[in-house]
């Protein structure tokens, strides 16, 4: 069975994502309340 890429690619967490911390940030911010 094929793997989609944005499966075997994509993040598993905020600290994964480089080169975005203006989008992470607030993100995890909203999160954590």
């Amino acid at each position: 069975m094929a793997l989609a890429l944005y499966r075997k690619y994509r993040p598993a967490t905020f600290a994964e994502v480089v080169g975005q911390e203006h989008v992470t940030t607030p993100l995890v911010n909203a999160v954590d309340g």
